[in-house]
């Protein structure tokens, strides 16, 4: 599939976010109602459910536009015992200007998928440390970006496909 990040969606964004108008993720988590990642906000809550022990395994969520993280340091699994372990599809959107030194936009991730994401000017890894993960049509462009810094496939069932840094 294609990515598209409009000139409009690159250059505007302040970078400030308020974590008072939150008011939930939409979506049940399922394949056929997946949560839906729809803001810079819903990455934030997001990101905090999964550092408060959410796992989200078993569980399907779907980003439905582009997020730009101007000035925001989130990512997902921000403590080194939190792991992602659903499945993430980027909708074919992306995320932009992460800037998390190093660490990933997801932090850690175990027996997960991550399909359709792209980061573009990041500064950061698409995932620091992924174990039996599945990376399928990711890109990572402009930047000092990696798609994954550390992969471990204990019975090489998984994969990288479709997938490139720029």
């Amino acid at each position: 599939g294609k990515f598209y990040v409009p000139a409009d969606i690159i250059e505007e964004g302040d970078g400030t976010v308020g974590t008072d108008i939150l008011d939930g993720i939409k979506g049940q988590g399922t394949k056929a109602d997946p949560y839906l990642i729809e803001n810079a906000y819903d990455f934030v809550e997001f990101t905090n459910n999964l550092n408060s022990g959410e796992t989200y395994e078993g569980k399907y969520i779907k980003q439905s536009s582009n997020i730009d993280l101007k000035g925001k340091t989130l990512y997902v699994g921000a403590k080194s015992t939190a792991l992602f372990k659903g499945t993430f599809d980027g909708g074919h959107y992306t995320i932009l200007n992460a800037n998390i030194n190093g660490k990933g936009l997801f932090a850690n991730t175990e027996e997960a998928t991550i399909k359709n994401v792209g980061l573009y000017n990041a500064n950061t890894n698409l995932i620091n440390e992924a174990t039996n993960t599945n990376i399928e049509n990711c890109f990572v462009r402009l930047g000092n970006g990696n798609l994954v810094n550390k992969y471990i496939s204990n019975n090489g069932s998984h994969y990288i496909k479709n997938s490139f840094v720029d």
